[in-house]
């Protein structure tokens, strides 16, 4: 059944809670006590089973379900327990390795672009909800030279791997199916650098992959420049829509760039990573991608 939720506090849905940025996100929550405060929690997770039960401080503030956005049948289930009105939907579950998604692109499609559960949240609800959804500064084609910047409503899209092509079809398919009643706040996302995931391993970030390279050299491009971003600024980012939703204000759609002040290549990246670590230089090789 549906939680009872108090009229100050707004009902929130994370999609992808286990992720490494779903749990930062989490982590904030309950270290501000934001989840008996400011909002109703429903946290859902699909890739680590045993997630719910890494997180010790829960007692049951934060609603916890395992959900897999490709079977209909289970997305049916959980809309009818606890929709179908959400306030605010954050949407960062995806397949986000490159490499997975050129291995088997009609999964990555399915999984990034869930036209299904998105119909069951948006379509069939008739309040309007805030809808951030998780994109990718890779959907630009990455032919600007020097320091020049991509600007959201100048630059047209240019994916150059399906990873980045299934982030183009959500903007698309978000915008174009559900802005009219609902605000779509898409975030292109840098790479996003932090410490690792706070209760259950998952992915390690860049940075964690450059010190587990300390013994051995290793080749990082110098011609690849990404604008990396702090989960901590992307969590507040998250945090800032929650507690902008109106309720009654469906006309905010919009997409936003979101990075840090400075562009690094990944030997930048990596070379910081040595001095900081004591790694000798040697073992970060400069090396170019095209």
């Amino acid at each position: 059944e549906e939680k009872s939720n108090n009229n100050n506090k707004k009902k929130v849905l994370i999609v992808g809670a286990s992720g490494f940025l779903g749990q930062h996100l989490l982590s904030t929550i309950f270290s501000t006590n934001k989840q008996n405060t400011h909002y109703d929690v429903y946290a859902t997770f699909h890739s680590l089973s045993k997630f719910e039960e890494s997180i010790p401080h829960n007692n049951n503030s934060i609603t916890f379900e395992p959900l897999d956005l490709t079977n209909p049948e289970l997305v049916d289930s959980f809309i009818d327990k606890h929709g179908p009105h959400f306030d605010v939907c954050l949407f960062l579950a995806a397949i986000s390795s490159p490499k997975i998604c050129e291995q088997d692109p009609d999964k990555a499609a399915m999984v990034n672009v869930p036209k299904y559960f998105f119909q069951r949240i948006l379509l069939t609800n008739d309040k309007p909800t805030t809808f951030v959804a998780l994109s990718t500064d890779q959907v630009y084609g990455g032919d600007k030279g020097g320091s020049q910047l991509y600007v959201e409503d100048e630059d047209t899209p240019n994916p150059l791997n399906v990873y980045a092509k299934t982030k183009v079809a959500l903007e698309n398919h978000l915008l174009d199916t559900y802005s009219k009643n609902h605000s779509i706040i898409l975030l292109r996302s840098s790479i996003i650098l932090g410490e690792k995931a706070p209760f259950l391993e998952c992915h390690d970030t860049f940075l964690h992959f450059c010190s587990s390279r300390k013994n051995e050299a290793t080749t990082y491009f110098t011609d690849e420049r990404r604008s990396v971003v702090s989960v901590d600024d992307v969590v507040a980012s998250l945090l800032y829509f929650c507690d902008m939703h109106a309720g009654n204000n469906t006309n905010n759609s919009a997409i936003f760039n979101m990075g840090g002040s400075s562009h690094v290549s990944r030997f930048d990246m990596a070379m910081a990573v040595a001095e900081k670590c004591g790694i000798e230089k040697d073992k970060v090789v400069a090396a170019l991608k095209t």
